[in-house]
């Protein structure tokens, strides 16, 4: 039986998907990379007298109307806060929540630190992230080593890091390598672990899986499937605010 296939933001392909039941859902994760792409009703709540499995799914899925392309909705995942109970004022007028209209995120005073030995990839990620506003400063560097003196002086400074950029394959240092030091880094000034967010050349492996786990919040997207720079970016575009805001529920 052929497996299920969903478009992977990350990978930027259609891609086999596993299926993982967690809290009465079932989760469909990349095969490759392991990337949530959707979420769908467990069927076996619903229908306990254990009819026919795919087709019981696949009717609940219809209904959860997912997105091939989407990173799973951020809306749904942070609910809005409780009506207010404190009593009110005789005549006063009740406002609406301001969290259900909230502007998408923006960071006026964030930073973002790339590091990619190609100039003309941190060009296009420097223009991507300043002109989306996902950021204030975007700090470039050509190698990991460049890299670590860089987000070691953010933080000996008390200036904080939203986000790294790292790509894997850099000489003198490399990403994974980079990684390693920045996390030691962090637990050594005591700090929340910053999002990663890797550049690939190559498909997602189970040995990088591994590694996306360990340096976890972080994320991976295959740069070498794209040849078209203005998609490439469209996807990082998408995977960095989703890191942003996964962050940002981190720390709220």
């Amino acid at each position: 039986m052929a497996s299920e296939t969903r478009y992977c933001v990350c990978c930027g392909e259609e891609s086999p998907t596993n299926r993982i039941t967690r809290h009465g859902q079932v989760e469909l994760t990349c095969a490759y990379c392991g990337f949530l792409l959707d979420k769908v009703k467990d069927t076996k709540e619903a229908a306990p007298d254990q009819g026919s499995e795919p087709v019981s799914e696949a009717a609940q899925a219809e209904d959860a109307s997912p997105q091939p392309e989407s990173i799973p909705a951020r809306q749904k995942a942070r609910p809005a806060p409780p009506a207010e109970t404190k009593p009110q004022k005789k005549g006063a007028v009740k406002t609406p929540s301001k969290a259900s209209a909230a502007p998408p995120r923006t960071l006026e005073t964030g930073c973002i630190i790339i590091s990619d030995d190609a100039e003309l990839t941190r060009g296009l990620l420097n223009a991507t992230l300043i002109n989306r506003k996902l950021t204030q400063t975007v700090l470039s560097t050509e190698n990991g080593q460049e890299f670590i003196k860089v987000f070691s002086k953010r933080l000996t400074d008390n200036q904080p890091v939203d986000l790294v950029i790292l790509d894997l394959e850099m000489p003198v240092m490399n990403g994974i390598m980079a990684a390693r030091v920045m996390r030691t880094i962090e637990q050594k000034v005591r700090v929340k672990s910053v999002p990663i967010l890797f550049f690939s050349a190559r498909k997602c492996d189970e040995e990088l899986r591994k590694q996306l786990s360990i340096f976890s919040p972080a994320i991976y997207v295959n740069k070498g499937n794209e040849t078209d720079p203005a998609k490439l970016m469209g996807r990082i575009d998408r995977l960095v605010e989703y890191l942003l805001e996964k962050k940002g529920t981190m720390t709220s």
